[in-house]
């Protein structure tokens, strides 16, 4: 009976495991990846968790890119300019970023000890338990925030409709599933520690 509870244990750290490792690198795609775009005045702006790119002329064979963040490091001033009265969704805006980059290093350790398991009867499993809560609400902050303040925190999209059909969207919410399914596992570890 202890045999086929520590296989069923060592079966299900291995599915969580690999749930997170999924979900970490879903998240650190997200963080790459275009979350949506938006055309204005024959200039395509595309949004990212970092910041904004700017192509202009993607018709032509004279096309440019610019990029721009919400930090002030790489500066294109049309592309992140904010908008009139929008100094709170700006700096909403530019809390995503960061709350995603926690999500991953929250996830990472939640990895790693879910692989350590237990030692010496210390069960390293269950502190995994608040790592993957807290890795799957700052995901959902992150999607939060940029799509509820994006429209109107920059100037460049009042004027347009942003599309958010981007790859790093759709990461952030199949990392965000990964996440939640990878807590319900890891909470019937904690079930059967007590």
């Amino acid at each position: 009976m202890a045999d086929a509870s520590q296989v069923a244990e060592v079966k299900g750290r291995l599915f969580a495991l690999a749930l997170v490792g999924i979900a970490v690198v879903l998240l650190l795609w997200s963080v790459a990846a275009p979350w949506g775009a938006s055309w204005s005045a024959g200039r395509r702006y595309k949004l990212h968790l970092w910041g904004v790119s700017l192509i202009a002329n993607p018709q032509s064979a004279t096309a440019s890119m610019q990029s721009c963040d919400w930090f002030g490091l790489k500066s294109v001033p049309e592309a992140c300019e904010r908008a009139d009265g929008a100094g709170a969704r700006y700096w909403l805006l530019a809390l995503a970023f960061p709350a995603m980059l926690l999500a991953c290093a929250c996830s990472l350790l939640s990895a790693l000890m879910i692989a350590r398991g237990s030692v010496a009867g210390l069960s390293f499993v269950c502190w995994a338990l608040p790592l993957l809560m807290a890795a799957t609400v700052l995901v959902l902050a992150s999607i939060l925030l940029v799509s509820r303040n994006v429209q109107g925190a920059l100037r460049v999209f009042q004027a347009s409709v942003v599309g958010f059909e981007g790859t790093g969207l759709a990461a952030a919410n199949a990392g965000l599933v990964a996440l939640a399914v990878a807590l319900l596992v890891s909470r019937s570890f904690r079930a059967r520690a007590s």
